[in-house]
């Protein structure tokens, strides 16, 4: 648990990590939101009219979720290989497992809070019709899960080579 907590916190403590892969896609949901305010792209299947907020929020959560766990992921780690972090680690008790588990951790919270932001944002800002019966908000969470595990894992397995990269 302290592990996850740091590496939470030291997430938030980089404004670069921060801007480009928590707040790019509110970022980008307000802009095409905003811009495309005027075009209706279709109806649902109960009947509302979709607008851009509408369209581009599922778009926007999946961008989050690879931000999050593939890119920050892969650059962090080999980062953190190629400034000797991992080579401290290794000389203290924190097991592999407990590295590994507080950066998952660290990908599955922040993902989790950058669902909610734009989640909100587009309902309150932009009126998206969130859905109401529990079975599409459980559908949401085990998508939502196992796409941030999944990005995580290959975001882990990415690093290896960025780390090629950044040693020539």
């Amino acid at each position: 648990m302290s592990r996850i907590r740091y590496e939470v916190l030291g997430y938030f403590r980089q404004g670069d990590a921060v801007f480009f892969t928590f707040l790019f896609p509110v970022v980008m949901l307000t802009i095409f939101s905003v811009a495309f305010s005027e075009q209706s792209f279709g109806v649902d299947a109960a009947g509302h009219v979709v607008n851009a907020a509408s369209y581009y929020l599922p778009g926007m959560l999946a961008a989050g979720v690879l931000l999050s766990g593939l890119q920050h992921m892969s650059i962090d780690i080999a980062m953190e290989k190629s400034d000797g972090t991992l080579k401290r680690l290794a000389g203290t008790p924190l097991s592999v497992i407990s590295y590994f588990a507080g950066k998952i951790a660290q990908v599955l919270v922040t993902g989790a809070l950058q669902a909610a932001a734009l989640i909100l944002i587009a309902h309150f800002a932009f009126g998206v019709n969130l859905p109401t019966e529990p079975s599409a908000w459980l559908t949401f969470a085990w998508v939502f899960l196992l796409g941030v595990t999944t990005c995580a894992i290959l975001g882990i397995g990415l690093s290896g080579h960025h780390c090629r990269y950044l040693s020539l």
